[in-house]
């Protein structure tokens, strides 16, 4: 792990508009693993979620790929739901 960010920061400091998009990516994984943890503590398939917030199950699996930030309409209803 060391060595990723070892070359993350390189990356930086060769290019500073990275620093954003590294940050942004950052969230996204993390955030991913948080509804995945979340999802599977409560049993759910992503199917099930998609279900019970009434949203295309491409969405969960999106989030959970890391390839979109879920949105605050999407964390209300988690909220909700949960």
């Amino acid at each position: 792990m060391e060595l990723i960010s070892k070359l993350i920061q390189e990356d930086i400091n060769n290019n500073s508009t990275l620093k954003k998009l590294y940050s942004e990516q950052g969230t996204k994984l993390d955030l991913a693993i948080v509804l995945v943890n979340l999802r599977k503590d409560i049993g759910w398939s992503k199917t099930q979620l998609a279900k019970k917030l009434s949203i295309p199950r491409t969405i969960i699996e999106m989030i959970e790929n890391g390839d979109i930030l879920p949105t605050m309409t999407f964390l209300r209803l988690l909220a909700y739901v949960t």
